[in-house]
């Protein structure tokens, strides 16, 4: 027993051993972190995208139920239930009244090999919003001012209406 303690021809092997637990430890953070990336991002895009959808096919400032399914379907159409072995996925979508949508999304992803450390699962929480801004817009109006404008609409008598084409073309336009 003596002899194989001090013999020194297989320090290698112990050493490798050894340097296996930390070296797994740095490629399963590393796998795992990934993999937490991945679902994040996607989580996130799948989020934007609802809140998106839903304040787009408002045609007011009025949430209803109908806008909230288009969020919750443009949601599930860009990450569904198990997208990288996610369970317990929550989504929701609501609105302030005043036209802005807020959504938010959680999943667990599991870990793969992160386990073996004692990380078994990761909480993926996202959250996105969604309004529009409408910017001042100028608006032109191009007007014919030729000399058939000076005619009454459909022939009628210009006394006994609302005035020339023009006449009613400027008021329309104020």
């Amino acid at each position: 027993m003596r002899r194989l303690l001090r013999d020194k021809s297989a320090n290698t092997l112990a050493i490798s051993a050894a340097a296996m637990v930390p070296l797994m430890a740095m490629v399963g953070g590393g796998v795992d972190a990934s993999r937490y990336y991945m679902a994040t991002a996607r989580m996130q895009a799948a989020c934007d995208a609802g809140a998106l959808a839903a304040r787009r096919a408002m045609t007011d400032d009025t949430f209803t139920t109908a806008h909230r399914q288009i969020g919750l379907n443009f949601f599930d159409q860009n990450f569904n239930e198990g997208i990288y072995g996610v369970s317990g996925r929550t989504r929701n979508f609501t609105s302030d009244g005043n036209g802005v949508v807020f959504g938010n999304a959680s999943a667990t992803l599991p870990t793969t090999i992160m386990g073996a450390f004692g990380y078994n699962e990761f909480n993926v929480t996202v959250s996105c919003t969604a309004e529009i801004n409408i910017s001042n817009t100028d608006i032109m109006f191009v007007l014919d001012v030729t000399g058939s404008m000076a005619e009454c609409p459909n022939g009628s008598d210009c006394g006994s209406g609302p005035g020339s084409k023009i006449v009613g073309l400027r008021s329309a336009v104020m």
